[in-house]
């Protein structure tokens, strides 16, 4: 994603010319015409500034800071603690939709997830998850499924063989109705999670994106010691603000 947002001016100002001509808006639509619309072709200037990042703070006292370039590594390592780890009490689900992983490689993942979540405060059990099965066809099933979860589950954590599956839409809907928290992956990410390269990354983002669905906080930002000791001026105005 950050590839992708990193083109040349040339190179962003096509790109936005594609995707106006693609939607159609352009000066020579007779729908843009009817409504008196005037499309610009000329890009607007404008100033931009880059500010010194914050520090990042973790729980347990634990502070990430930039360094005097202004560098911030923003990744979550070992030793970190959310600043409000999530609790997830009682039972939880698995579900596989059309047959896209192995119940042993869905057990695999459960167990790296939940492992590399306790190291971050989050608590959440294993011990307490019920891997199931379904069928991305027949809607109205799904439906059953999840009403019938309504009562005794609190999350559900789905995957699909790919990562834009039309049941993805479905169950958020479902989500929304009967109050069942959800959490989607892709086959591809749920066995690159359990690989051997680039696993640790994979279940820092699954792990950071679950705090947050379970009510849990990762982390706060504060001004970082570097800035503020280049800019004096500040640090009582901040400790001020503090409090």
């Amino acid at each position: 994603m950050i590839k992708e947002c990193q083109l040349p001016p040339l190179a962003m100002k096509k790109h936005v010319d594609e995707i106006l001509e693609g939607a159609c808006l352009e000066n020579n639509s007779q729908y843009i015409h009817e409504w008196g619309i005037k499309i610009s072709s000329r890009p607007m200037r404008a100033l931009a500034k880059r500010f010194f990042p914050p520090a990042i703070s973790y729980g347990g006292s634990m502070n990430v800071q930039p360094n005097h370039h202004g560098d911030l590594q923003w990744r979550l390592g070992a030793r970190e603690q959310f600043t409000e780890p999530a609790r997830l009490d009682g039972k939880w689900t698995f579900l596989i939709f059309d047959h896209c992983v192995r119940s042993t490689d869905a057990q695999s993942f459960i167990d790296a997830l939940t492992k590399y979540s306790s190291q971050h405060g989050v608590q959440i059990s294993s011990r307490h998850v019920e891997i199931r099965e379904a069928s991305s066809e027949v809607e109205s099933d799904i439906d059953s499924i999840m009403k019938q979860m309504s009562g005794s589950v609190k999350f559900v954590m789905f995957t699909t063989r790919i990562k834009l599956d039309p049941v993805h839409d479905l169950m958020k809907r479902l989500e929304a109705q009967y109050g069942v928290i959800t959490q989607h992956l892709s086959q591809q990410t749920l066995m690159k999670a359990i690989g051997q390269k680039g696993a640790f990354m994979v279940l820092g983002n699954l792990c950071l994106k679950l705090n947050l669905k379970l009510g849990g906080v990762n982390h706060n930002l504060r001004v970082s010691e570097h800035f503020l000791s280049a800019n004096s001026n500040l640090r009582n105005v901040y400790v001020v603000n503090c409090f």
